[in-house]
C-alpha cells in the first residue's frame, strides 16, 4: 500500500514548484509485481492511501498523476508468485525464465487491470494516469516485432501488434479521467520500432491521449535507459524531437536534463513542450524554485550516479548520494517536530573534510550550531576527489564543489592543513561536542614477499598516473570500487601494456548495477589483457607474474615492470577511540565507522549532525 513516505516525498517535490507529478510505475495486475515495494494499484484498498498522496500534492499546488503499467518481462516471479507474462514465450532479461504467452482471457484480464487501477486512482483524487508503453513492459512487448511473434489478431502486422494498446486506451477513455497520457518508446540502442512503425503507432494512439512522454529502451538495456554519468546530458532529446515532428499533442522529454540551460534549450528549440525530470528532483526537490529565483548555483545537481535506481530495484526506500533527505522525508519531518524551537548556541568541531564531514558541517550549521571543520590535507573532498579523478567519473567533483560553496555561505569556519590526532584529543575542551569523520586510508601496501617488482596503490596512480615507471603494468583489483579500473585506463594513456587480475567476473562490484555495467562496457572496449576469476600469486624480480585462475590452474605472464594494488580502505579510528576513552560527547560518521560508499558517508554525516544536536539539547536541558 502507498505509505506516509510516499505522501511526504511527493509533497516535497510539489512544494519545490513542479507543475505535475507522475508517480512511479504502478502495477495493474499481480503478475506485474517486480519488487516488494511495488504499490498494488489494482487493489481497491489503495484508494484512501492514494487520497492522502493527492491531497498532499494538491495542497502544494501541483497536479498528481500515476504511471500505470504491466511490467511484462520486467516482472519478477519471486514477488508476483506467477509466471512472467508476455505476448510470446520470450526469455526474461532478469531471471532467464521463459514467459507465459497471454491467452485471450489473460488479455481481457490485463485490460480490466488497467481500468481498475485507473478507477482506484480517480477515487483517490488523482488528476489522471500515464500508461506505460515502453522499456519492454507488456504493452511495449506487444508492439515489438522482436518480442511478439503471435499468430492471432494480436500479432503479425503493426496494426495487430498495437491492438492491445488501443484496447487499453479505449477502455480508459470511458472513465472520467481529466488527463490520460502515455509513455511511449522510440528506437534506442537497437530497440524499439523503426521510423515508419513509430509514426504509425503515434498516429494510431494520438486521438486517445492528452500527451506523449517519450523515452526508449527495454529491460535488457536498463543501464542505457537510465543513463548514468557515462551518458551525455539530454541523451533522449532526439527521441522527443522525432515524436514532436509527428504529433500536435504535447510532448514530454526526459534523460538527464538537470542543467537548467539545457532544459530551457529543449523547450526553446521546439524539441518538446514539457521537461520530465526524476533523478534531478530526487537530488534537489527545490530545483524549479531555485531556477525561478536565478539561484541555479545552489542546486544540488544530480550527477547520475544511479544510487537511487539501485536502491529502488533492491526493494528499499529510494535514496540519493547527494541528498541525504531523499526517501526519508516523513521520518525526518517527524524527528524535526521534536526538536526544541529555541536552544543555546553550541560550538562543535568536525574532524575530517570528506563527504561525511562536509555534509555534517552543513547540516549542523542549518540547525544553528557554530561549526569548525578541520581537514588534515590542503583541500576538502576526501574520497570524492579520488572518485572524480577516475576517467569518466568527474561528475563526482560536483559534490565537493557544491558542499564547499554551501559551507562558505553557511559561515562554517574551515581549517585546512589542520590534523587533529589522538594525542591532542584532550585539547578539544573548547568544543561542546566533536563529530569524527576522519574517513579511511589505504595504509601501507599489502605485505607480500612474493612480489619483487615495484608496487603502487591504485589511488596514488589515479592521482598521479606518471608515478609508476615501466612499459608493462599489472593491476590487481581486490576491492569493488573504481580506483583500480581508473588506474588501468590511465596507465594505458601512458602507452603502457596493462594486465588486470580480478577474482570476479567484472569490476566495480560495490557500485550500483547500471553504473557497473556502463563501467565494464567502457573497460572492455580498452586494449586490456583481462584475467577474470583470478588471483595474483607472485611476481619475481625478472617480472614473471604467476596468476592462479579458478578452474584453470596457473599461468605465467612475463615482462611485468610494476604492480598496482586496488585494495579496501582501513577505517581511521584513532581519534574516535581516544575521545570515547575520555568520555567526550562524540559522534562518528562515514568511513571511520567502516569504509563504504559516498552515499553512506553523506547520509551518516547528515544524521550525525542531527544526533549531535539532540545530544547537546539533552545536555543543556540537564
Amino acid at each position: 500500500m502507498p505509505s506516509e513516505g510516499h505522501a511526504a516525498y511527493y509533497a516535497q517535490r510539489a512544494s519545490g514548484g513542479v507543475a505535475m507529478i507522475v508517480s512511479e510505475a504502478t502495477p495493474v495486475h499481480v503478475s506485474s509485481l517486480g519488487r516488494p515495494t511495488h504499490v498494488k494499484g489494482y487493489d481497491p484498498r489503495t484508494v484512501p492511501h492514494f487520497k492522502r498522496i493527492s491531497d498532499a500534492v494538491h495542497e502544494k499546488g501541483a497536479l498528481m498523476l500515476a504511471q500505470i503499467s504491466h511490467r511484462g518481462l520486467g516482472a519478477i516471479p519471486l514477488f508476483s508468485g506467477t509466471a512472467i507474462w508476455a505476448p510470446s514465450p520470450s526469455r526474461s532479461p532478469h531471471t532467464g525464465e521463459i514467459a507465459h504467452a497471454l491467452t485471450l482471457s489473460d488479455i481481457k484480464e490485463v485490460v480490466g487491470g488497467f481500468v481498475q487501477t485507473a478507477r482506484n486512482l480517480i477515487e483517490g483524487g488523482y488528476d489522471g494516469v500515464e500508461v506505460h508503453a515502453t522499456h519492454g513492459h507488456l504493452l511495449n512487448s506487444f508492439v515489438s516485432s522482436k518480442l511478439n511473434w503471435r499468430k492471432d489478431d494480436y500479432g503479425g502486422s503493426i496494426e495487430n501488434r498495437i491492438r492491445l494498446l488501443i484496447e487499453v486506451l479505449e477502455a480508459l477513455r470511458k472513465l472520467p479521467l481529466p488527463i490520460l497520457g502515455i509513455r511511449i518508446a522510440q528506437s534506442f540502442h537497437g530497440t524499439g520500432p523503426d521510423a515508419e512503425e513509430a509514426s504509425t503507432v503515434i498516429r494510431a494512439i494520438e486521438p486517445y491521449v492528452d500527451y506523449f512522454s517519450v523515452t526508449g529502451g527495454t529491460q535488457a538495456t536498463k543501464h542505457l535507459n537510465m543513463g548514468d554519468f557515462y551518458s551525455p546530458p539530454g541523451y533522449m532529446l532526439e527521441l522527443a524531437r522525432q515524436v514532436k515532428s509527428i504529433t500536435k499533442k504535447p510532448v514530454i522529454t526526459a534523460g538527464q536534463l538537470q542543467d537548467p540551460e539545457l532544459a530551457a534549450r529543449a523547450l526553446k528549440e521546439g524539441m518538446a513542450d514539457l521537461v520530465g525530470m526524476a533523478r534531478g528532483l530526487i537530488c534537489d526537490p527545490e530545483w524549479v524554485r531555485k531556477v525561478e529565483q536565478h539561484q541555479a548555483d545552489s542546486i544540488r545537481s544530480c550527477i547520475a550516479c544511479n544510487n537511487c535506481v539501485e536502491r529502488v530495484d533492491s526493494g528499499v526506500a529510494i535514496g540519493c548520494l547527494f541528498n541525504p533527505r531523499a526517501g526519508r522525508e516523513a521520518n525526518l519531518n517527524l524527528q524535526a517536530s521534536y526538536f526544541p524551537k529555541v536552544t543555546p548556541v553550541q560550538k562543535i568541531l568536525i574532524v575530517g573534510g570528506g563527504p561525511a564531514g562536509m555534509q555534517a558541517a552543513l547540516r549542523a550549521s542549518e540547525l544553528g550550531m557554530k561549526v569548525v571543520l578541520a581537514e588534515a590535507s590542503n583541500e576538502l573532498g576526501g574520497q570524492v576527489l579520488l572518485a572524480a579523478a577516475v576517467p569518466g567519473r568527474n561528475a563526482f567533483g560536483k559534490v565537493a564543489d557544491f558542499l564547499q560553496r554551501e559551507l562558505i555561505k553557511a559561515d562554517v569556519e574551515i581549517l585546512t592543513n589542520r590534523r587533529i590526532v589522538s594525542t591532542t584529543a584532550s585539547d578539544l575542551t573548547a568544543y561542546d561536542g566533536v563529530i569524527v569523520a576522519t574517513g579511511s586510508n589505504f595504509g601501507a601496501l599489502p605485505s607480500s614477499a612474493s612480489i619483487s617488482v615495484p608496487r603502487h596503490l591504485a589511488g596514488d596512480v589515479v592521482r598521479n598516473p606518471e608515478l609508476p615507471k615501466g612499459k608493462r603494468a599489472l593491476v590487481f583489483i581486490e576491492d569493488g570500487m573504481s580506483a583500480g579500473p581508473g588506474a588501468a585506463e590511465l596507465l594505458l594513456r601512458q602507452e603502457m601494456e596493462v594486465e588486470v587480475v580480478i577474482n570476479a567476473a567484472e569490476v566495480g562490484l560495490a557500485l550500483p548495477l547500471s553504473n557497473r555495467q556502463m563501467l565494464m562496457a567502457r573497460m572492455l572496449a580498452l586494449p586490456i589483457n583481462w584475467h577474470f576469476h583470478s588471483v595474483l600469486m607472485a611476481v619475481n624480480a625478472a617480472g614473471e607474474a604467476v596468476i592462479q585462475t579458478r578452474g584453470g590452474g596457473q599461468k605465467t605472464v612475463a615482462g611485468i615492470d610494476f604492480v598496482v594494488h586496488a585494495v579496501p580502505g582501513n577505517a581511521e579510528t584513532a581519534l574516535l577511540d581516544a575521545l570515547i576513552k575520555q568520555d567526550r560527547l562524540v559522534v562518528a560518521a562515514g568511513d571511520c565507522v567502516a569504509p563504504r560508499s559516498i552515499f553512506s558517508a553523506m547520509r551518516e554525516g547528515y544524521d550525525a549532525a542531527e544526533l549531535m544536536f539532540r545530544k547537546l539539547t539533552v545536555s543543556a536541558a540537564n
